[in-house]
């Protein structure tokens, strides 16, 4: 099917790996709770620096620095507000009754993902947490594909507010169905 994109809509299709995508999440904020201190000293790397952190207090840092910290037991992630059970309950209801996309972190699934496995002990009702994010995906995901499916000439499709991820699993799809519409529209 590649040969009969053309040269522009073959690269709108391109997408970015799952890896791609979790290497732009890795620098989403998230709070920690450190069980080291710097002393006051702030910790110096390519990407920025961190701290100064004091034990037991919470702290802002990247996804990625949590994660090497919580793997090295060196501190415990907090989970971040929209992803308690409660919030994303409340998200699942909204996205089903409405018409549009909640507005969500950019990257909240590959942030939840990444939070699920290497942090699932500090995650509150951890199981539920995963089935909710899973409840989310689906109804977004749905919502998607109706707006696809009712293209046509007069209409747009309103995707505000998707994730990286989200617009990486459809864009493939999407190119090749309107470089389609385009080709029957121009018989």
């Amino acid at each position: 099917m590649e040969g009969s994109l053309g040269r522009g809509e073959s690269m709108l299709a391109s997408t970015f790996s799952a890896a791609e995508v979790e290497y732009l999440a890795e620098n989403e904020p998230v709070t920690i709770v450190p069980s080291f201190g710097t002393n006051g000293k702030v910790l110096h790397f390519i990407g920025g620096e961190y701290g100064p952190f004091k034990a037991g207090l919470p702290v802002k840092v990247t996804l990625w620095l949590a994660v090497v910290l919580k793997k090295s037991r060196k501190c415990k992630i907090e989970t971040p507000p929209w992803m308690e059970i409660e919030s994303l309950a409340e998200i699942v209801k909204q996205e089903t009754e409405e018409g549009r996309f909640e507005k969500l972190p950019p990257h909240y699934m590959v942030v939840a993902s990444v939070l699920l496995s290497c942090a699932n002990d500090d995650i509150r009702n951890a199981a539920q947490v995963r089935t909710a994010l899973q409840d989310l995906w689906d109804v977004r995901y749905s919502k998607i594909r109706k707006g696809i499916y009712t293209i046509d000439d007069s209409s747009a499709v309103k995707l505000n507010n998707l994730s990286l991820m989200e617009i990486n699993t459809i864009r493939p799809f999407f190119v090749q169905t309107m470089g389609q519409l385009d080709r029957l529209k121009n018989q």
